[in-house]
């Protein structure tokens, strides 16, 4: 009897730390969109599109360049945490120390590719220094792998939410005194190895001294042989979503990057609400295909049914609103960021109708098939986007952004019989088929 009680205390602990890590990321993520959003802003109201544009040119180019550094590292040094947790100092500061190097090297390598390219411009040299130095902080996010391992996810908010609110002040400062690009973008470095620097300490006071991390080569050799194809993936991924401002720098102009990329950071908040939902959706919907493959397609279908008519209410409201929007925050240099985000919203209802696809492979653990897509994507995406900015300008980077999403989530179905099974779901929740009874199962939820 003791022993059943005893369970069942674990069970409601493990339950309240889930719960509890799931609060902390999402008061983080609602934090960051709302005063992130108005605190983006006032700078980019402040410098005008040319100059914000320099630095988010810069900037795309350095997430390319991070994502390669990372080596896909953070979900297999999650794994072996939780599958040794004899091996936790060794498994981390092996990846903090392969983290580092690779960091380095590909910091080294972006500022060379850039001499090569941009010889003559000295200011944009002087920004993408300052940006590869991003590369090598960001070998910090181990930490954020193990948070996440332990279900401690607090201490990364905490880490980084207080250079955020911090430097938040100071950017405003900044407005006020009525200094120039390079103080912005200094202010936005310096958030980010602050709270590097954080991370660290925290681990040292509440975990475990960073002085007893240990490196290992053949762990740090068994971890780059599993890594790689989450690395490719995210490579892939990344390019993807950055590769449309890095085009549009070359054959355009750094004006029109910053109205484009303007219109990137409002698309970014539908975006961070499907990551939220998503988290929130994955346990549930791995617990049911452990159960039954019936339960889990039933409620696969209605998550579906309902983001997807969630993905038209938004489209809606920012066909209404969106040249008000951009005109209040920004102002009226970026007036051509409106029908970019409101094409871009498009690609949201696609986006959200097959965005769960891949909760779905992962949990059959088809993860090849993941990395394949993203390929494709990026592939696509870059083909689109030679062709459609030189006929179109910055409608033609929103524009082959929608068609990616579009072939990506719906016609990419087609090609593995694990995914042709989504594609009749995709479509009927695409059309709304079955909207109705979709909501008159989570009002009775509700009301349950």
């Amino acid at each position: 009897m003791w022993m059943d009680k005893l369970r069942a205390v674990l069970r409601n602990q493990t339950l309240m730390e889930v719960v509890s890590n799931i609060n902390w990321l999402m008061i983080d993520r609602v934090a960051r969109i709302i005063i992130g959003l108005l605190i983006n802003a006032w700078v980019r109201r402040y410098l005008g599109p040319e100059e914000i544009g320099k630095w988010d040119f810069a900037l795309a180019l350095a997430s390319i360049y991070s994502i390669i550094a990372a080596l896909g590292l953070d979900n297999i040094i999650i794994r072996d945490i939780i599958n040794h947790p004899s091996r936790t100092l060794t498994i981390l500061g092996t990846s903090l120390r392969i983290r580092l190097w690779s960091g380095l090297c590909l910091a080294l390598v972006s500022i060379l590719s850039m001499v090569l390219f941009m010889q003559h411009n000295t200011e944009g040299l002087l920004l993408m220094a300052i940006a590869s130095s991003l590369i090598v902080v960001n070998a910090t996010e181990s930490i954020v792998a193990y948070n996440n391992s332990q279900l401690k996810s607090k201490y990364t908010v905490i880490a980084k939410g207080i250079p955020f609110f911090l430097f938040a002040g100071i950017k405003v400062i900044l407005i006020l005194n009525e200094l120039p690009l390079i103080a912005f973008v200094l202010a936005y470095v310096g958030e980010l190895i602050i709270a590097g620097l954080l991370l660290l300490l925290i681990f040292h006071r509440k975990v475990d001294s960073v002085f007893r991390l240990k490196n290992s080569n053949t762990i740090g050799r068994m971890m780059l042989r599993h890594s790689w194809p989450l690395m490719v993936s995210g490579l892939a991924y990344m390019v993807y979503m950055r590769i449309d401002q890095v085009m549009l720098g070359n054959m355009l102009t750094t004006k029109e990057v910053g109205v484009y990329s303007t219109a990137i950071k409002l698309f970014e908040v539908p975006m961070s609400i499907l990551t939220i939902l998503s988290s929130t959706f994955f346990p549930k919907l791995t617990a049911f295909y452990k159960k039954d493959e019936t339960l889990f397609f039933d409620n696969y279908k209605r998550i579906v049914n309902l983001m997807t008519f969630l993905a038209y209410g938004g489209l809606l409201l920012t066909f209404v609103s969106s040249h008000f929007i951009v005109h209040s925050l920004y102002g009226e240099a970026y007036a051509d960021a409106a029908p970019i985000l409101i094409i871009l919203t498009t690609g949201i209802i696609f986006m959200f109708n097959g965005g769960f696809r891949g909760t779905y492979l992962t949990i059959r653990n088809k993860q090849g098939i993941i990395l394949v897509m993203a390929i494709l994507a990026a592939s696509i995406n870059i083909s689109l986007n030679y062709f459609f900015i030189r006929k179109w300008g910055l409608l033609g980077a929103a524009i082959a952004s929608a068609c990616t999403q579009l072939i990506m989530t719906q016609f990419a179905n087609l090609l593995y019989s694990e995914t042709r099974t989504l594609l009749k779901i995709q479509l009927r929740g695409l059309f709304l088929l079955d909207i109705i009874p979709t909501i008159r199962f989570f009002l009775n939820q509700k009301k349950g």
